[in-house]
């Protein structure tokens, strides 16, 4: 290789080396997102093992009715 051949060929690796950068930034940016949205699902919180309310639980039964269950005997109105 001669001088310009050199020269021609460190310009082309300096170009794919700045690709290869903002390629790598832009795949690091992803990574930190998916590790925070995935961070919400591998210990999510809940009123167990945080200080949210019992009420804003996600996935929670919500009861409608009173526990209150009936005695089998008749209602008599006096």
């Amino acid at each position: 290789m001669n001088f310009s051949e050199v020269i021609i060929e460190l310009a082309l690796l300096k170009k794919e080396l700045s690709f290869h950068t903002k390629e790598l930034a832009v795949l690091r940016k992803e990574n930190a997102e998916l590790k925070e949205r995935l961070s919400k699902y591998e210990n999510p919180k809940n009123s167990s093992n945080s200080s949210i309310p019992p009420s804003q639980d996600k996935h929670r039964i919500k009861s409608n009715q009173s526990l209150r269950r009936s005695s089998g005997k008749s209602q008599e109105v006096n």
